[in-house]
Parts: structure tokens; C-alpha cells; sequence
């Protein structure tokens, strides 16, 4: 293959800018900034496009390269010449709607689908293999204590896989870190566990039979002493039906006579208080009597009034039908006063006579109202002693062979319940050991699973094992003969071979000595890496003659060394690009012959 022109019509900072190729070694010379990376990056692009699927980075890289200035263009175009005809690559990269089309100059007609034609173009070469060979970079992130373990790990790969895109330590390491996740995950004690689930469910369902049969037999008794109850109780109903009835009456005859007992003891209580006589003389068989103290002096005293009254009334009535002055002084006086007092005394004394008169009424009407006081006590104690009786008499019926059998039926009625709860409760254990006991069992079938995985991947490993041999034996012994070759032409025979052991550690045989990776300088390590992809390149794309692109290869070079290598690629029958912002490598190309 050889790329004739590049048209960059907007990408990054160029905007319709063309480069144009020869066949051989072409020579990019640029200072830094001045876009060589943006060519190579293109070229790349062109290739195998942009989308987010291709690489990891795409995003970053469409948006580090989008055009500086015209925002509705993104794309340009490649021609190249493959197998005699002149193909012409013309992409957009402008998202959410990138194109792509192949056009046939030769024989005038567009191939599609376009990247499929280009794919096979390119000999079936991913963007990883164009990465890891016809592109070369200098690998700058990489310092020279850790380029040796990088070269060795990268020929390692290529010597095992005889691929780039495999990386068989990385593969290795994968399949060993899955091994390990899988072993991890099986549960050693899972068989046991599930055995011990087993007997404990089938020791459960036992003890859920005997609970059964102890249930049944429960049962049988409390319908037969239900059926003896039912019996009791209509007998004892009845007597408790006409014992409360009874005792109904009696209650109710209680309260009236209670009510009765306190409206005579009220009403005798009345009567007392008017009698004018207390409890104790009462009981004492003393009776009301007129009260001579105050009897005797109104009645002495009316005398005295009315013999006053009299002789001083008989002298004033005398003096008057004698129409003559009364002889005693204040006759007028001491007459209606006399009279007066003597109708004063008499009332007291008739008085005296009428409370005398209430106070034996009242007495005997308290006699009457405690003697009725007395029989409504008598008739209450009475009652209250009948109302004791029929409570007794219900005691006893509380506590006969009905209440028995009752509370034994009751006891027989919370055992069952008992059983019932149990029978719940080991059900529900069984069922939770179950769903434990199917949860185990997927653990087993997992570890099943997980063991047959572990198997699988033994056998992986060990086929892994035997492939990479097989292809150490055959490729890999090419690509050490193919990277020695070139080795020696671009260190003029210091080396002519190179050396890789079964575990891939690098040795330079020179001079009958032996010489490792580690004792090698920077710039010798980086021809070694360069002559590696080389002979990867010639190895797996040896019919189509790919380009190979230089990128600022050289920084660890000398001039001698950097002639020597212009040297070897001049000779390539290939298209040689560099990209470089030295002078050197232009001017050391147009002083070789």
C-alpha cells in the first residue's frame, strides 16, 4: 500500500490543507505545534473512523480535533494505492451523523459497505495492531528503569498470541482472578447444611404428627364432655334460673323495706323531738308531763292579776255609777293592767295545758311509728338472710359437676388452642426451613456450576498453555529470526541475534557474550522495539505492504544510529512517513546514496 495524497479539509487547525506522498521514505519536518501529531492522528482516523466504539478515547479525540474555525465541516479524504488500484477513502467525522464512503478510482465505482472493503484492504488489521505496528511512536511515558520490562512484556505477547489484540499474561491474570472469584464463591459446608436442613424438616413433621394425634384425641373428649355439659347446664339452668328469680323478689323486697326501715326510724326520730322526751327516758317508761314549775306561777300569779284587776275595776265601776272621783289614785291604771295580766296568765296556763296535750300525742305516735321501725328491721334481716341463702345456694351450684366438667372442657378448649399455636408455629419453621433448605440446594447446584467453571477454566489455562507454546515454538521463533534481522543491518552486526527464553526474558547475543534487556542503553532498547513491529508487520501483514509511520521515533538516537536506521528503512519495500520536528533526519536522508 502506498498513500498518494492526504486532503485535510477541516480538521483541528487545518482547513483544506493537501499532502501529497511518494513511494519510499517521506519526510515530515515541522516544529512542535506545527500539526504533525493532527496528520498522524488523521491518517489514523481516516483508517478506521472515530466512532465511540473504536477506542476508549474516541470522545476526547473528536473533541480535541475538531476544526478550529469552519464548525460545519469535519472530515477530509485519503487516497492510497493497494494491489495496483487507486482507492480514495472520503470520511465526516461531524457527530451524531459521521460518513464514510470508498470510492474505486481505477474502475470509477464506490464499494460499499465502505469500512468492511477497507478492513480487508488492510489486510483485516484492527486500530490495536495499526497502534502496535506500522505506527510507531516514541515512548516517552515510559522511563528507562521500566522500557525493559515494557519491550519484554510486549514481545512476550506478541511471541505467545501472535496477536495484538491479545495480550495473554492480561488473559492469563483474567481467567486466574475469575478462577479465584469462582472458588470463592463456593460454599464447602453446603452439602452438610442441606442435610441438617433435611433431617431438621423431617424431625419437625414428627413432632406436627404427634401434635395431631394429641390434637384428636383432645377433641374426642371435649365433644364428649361438651355433649354431658349441654345435658348439665339445661338441669342447671333451670335451678339457677328460679333460685335467682327468688332472689330477685328478695332483693327487691330488701330495698323497700330498707326504704321503709329509714321512714319510720325518720318519722319515730320526729316524733321523739316533739315528745319533748329523749331515748333514755323513753326506754325508761318516764311519760310527758305539764311543767308545774311554770304551771304554779302563772296560775298564782293570774290570781294576783286578777284580784288586782277586780278591786280596782269593782272601785272604778262604783265611783262612776256614783258619779264620784275614785278614792285610790291611778285606779284607771292599775284596772285594765290587773285585768290585762290576769288574760295574759290565763293563756300561758292554757298553753301550758294544750303542749302538755302535743307532747302525749307525739309520744304516742312515736310509739307507733318505732314499733313499725322495729318490724321493718325485723322483715329486712329476714330478707337479708333469705337473699344469703339463695346466694349460697347459687355458690353451690357454682361449684357442682356442671362448673367441673365446665372448666375441665375449658382447660381442654386452651389446650387445643395450645396445639393449634404449635402447629402454626412448626409449620411456619418447616416452611422457613424449606425455603433455606431450596435456597441451599441452589447453592449446591451453584457450586455444581461454579465447579464445572473452575474445570472450564483449568482446561482454558491449560490450552492457553499448550497454544502459547505452539506459537512460541513456530511464530515466535520467526518474529526472534525476522526482529534479529533487522537488528543486525541497524547496529552495522553489534548484534545479530536476539535471544527469548521460554518465560519471554530478552537477551542480545554479541561477540559470544550474552547480554540482557536491563544492561542495554535507551536508544539501543528503542531499535530492539523498533525492529520487533517491523518484523510483527512483515510477519502478519506481508502481502499488503502497509506504510510504516515514524513519529518522532528517533528522540533517543544518535546520528550515527539514526543514519544507520534511515539506512535499513530505505531498503524497506515499503512506504516509509516521519514525522519529526529535527532537522536531522532530513538532511542525514538526502545525504545517503
Amino acid at each position: 500500500m502506498i498513500i498518494k495524497e492526504l486532503e485535510l479539509t477541516h480538521f483541528g487547525k487545518f482547513h483544506g490543507k493537501t499532502i501529497h506522498f511518494e513511494d519510499g521514505v517521506n519526510i515530515l519536518h515541522g516544529k512542535n505545534e506545527a500539526g504533525k501529531s493532527t496528520i498522524h492522528t488523521f491518517i489514523r482516523c481516516m483508517f478506521f473512523g472515530m466512532e465511540p466504539s473504536k477506542a476508549a478515547s474516541s470522545k476526547n479525540i473528536y473533541k480535541l480535533y475538531e476544526p478550529w474555525e469552519d464548525r460545519g465541516g469535519y472530515g477530509g479524504t485519503l487516497t492510497f494505492v493497494q494491489w495496483g488500484k487507486t482507492y480514495r477513502i472520503e470520511r465526516s467525522f461531524r457527530r451524531p451523523n459521521p460518513s464514510v464512503r470508498l470510492l474505486n478510482l481505477t474502475d470509477q465505482f464506490e464499494l460499499e459497505p465502505a469500512q468492511t472493503h477497507i478492513f480487508s484492504l488492510l489486510g483485516a488489521m484492527s486500530e490495536t495492531s495499526y497502534r502496535n505496528t506500522i505506527s510507531i511512536s516514541q515512548m516517552e511515558s515510559v522511563t528507562d528503569d521500566n522500557f525493559a520490562k515494557e519491550l519484554q512484556n510486549h514481545v512476550a505477547n506478541l511471541g505467545a498470541s501472535k496477536s495484538m489484540e491479545i495480550d495473554l499474561a492480561k488473559t492469563e491474570n483474567t481467567l486466574l482472578q475469575k478462577r479465584n472469584e469462582y472458588a470463592g464463591k463456593i460454599f464447602q459446608q453446603a452439602s452438610n447444611h442441606s442435610k441438617h436442613l433435611l433431617s431438621t424438616i423431617k424431625e419437625n413433621k414428627m413432632l406436627m404428627e404427634n401434635l395431631r394425634l394429641e390434637e384428636y384425641e383432645a377433641q374426642k373428649t371435649l365433644d364428649q364432655n361438651k355433649e354431658k355439659e349441654y345435658t348439665l347446664f339445661a338441669k342447671q339452668n333451670e335451678q339457677r334460673k328460679e333460685l335467682t328469680c327468688s332472689m330477685e323478689q328478695c332483693i327487691e323486697a330488701q330495698t323497700r323495706l330498707a326504704y321503709e326501715e329509714k321512714r319510720w326510724e325518720n318519722e319515730a326520730n320526729h316524733f321523739l323531738q316533739k315528745s319533748g322526751l329523749t331515748l333514755e327516758q323513753i326506754n325508761s317508761g318516764q311519760k310527758p308531763k305539764i311543767c308545774r314549775i311554770a304551771l304554779i306561777p302563772a296560775f298564782l300569779l293570774f290570781l294576783f292579776s286578777l284580784g288586782i284587776g277586780g278591786f280596782y275595776l269593782y272601785d272604778l265601776c262604783n265611783a262612776y255609777a256614783k258619779n264620784q272621783i275614785s278614792k285610790y289614785m291611778y285606779c284607771e291604771i292599775f284596772a285594765p293592767v290587773g285585768c290585762l295580766c290576769a288574760i295574759l296568765c290565763l293563756v300561758w296556763m292554757v298553753s301550758l295545758l294544750q303542749s302538755k296535750k302535743k307532747r302525749t300525742k307525739a309520744y304516742q305516735m312515736y310509739l307507733q311509728k318505732h314499733l313499725a321501725y322495729e318490724e321493718a328491721s325485723q322483715s329486712l334481716a329476714q330478707t337479708k338472710k333469705e337473699i344469703d341463702e339463695y346466694q349460697t345456694k347459687l355458690e353451690e351450684l357454682s361449684h357442682s359437676e356442671y362448673m367441673q366438667l365446665h372448666e375441665q372442657n375449658h382447660e381442654l378448649e386452651q389446650q387445643l388452642l395450645q396445639i393449634s399455636w404449635k402447629l402454626e408455629q412448626t409449620q411456619a419453621q418447616i416452611d422457613s426451613l424449606r425455603i433455606k433448605a431450596d435456597a441451599m440446594d441452589k447453592v449446591c447446584q451453584q457450586n455444581l456450576f461454579y465447579e464445572a467453571q473452575i474445570e472450564a477454566i483449568d482446561l482454558a489455562l491449560q490450552t492457553l498453555s499448550d497454544v502459547a507454546l505452539s506459537i512460541h515454538e513456530s511464530f515466535g521463533k520467526a518474529l526472534r529470526q525476522k526482529a534479529s534481522h533487522y537488528l543486525g543491518l541497524i547496529t552495522k552486526q553489534v548484534y545479530t541475534d536476539i535471544l527469548i527464553d521460554d518465560s519471554f526474558a530478552i537477551t542480545l547475543k554479541t561477540k559470544g557474550r550474552i547480554v540482557s534487556l536491563e544492561q542495554l542503553s535507551r536508544g539501543t532498547m528503542e531499535q530492539i522495539y523498533l525492529c520487533f513491529r517491523l518484523a510483527v508487520a512483515d510477519l502478519m501483514y506481508e502481502k499488503e505492504k502497509l506504510p510504516l509511520f515514524l513519529d518522532d521515533t528517533f528522540a533517543y538516537y544518535d546520528d550515527g544510529r539514526t543514519n544507520d536506521t534511515l539506512i535499513m528503512l530505505k531498503t524497506l519495500p515499503r512506504q516509509i512517513i516521519i514525522l519529526t520536528c529535527h532537522s536531522r533526519e532530513k538532511t542525514l536522508m538526502q545525504q545517503l546514496p
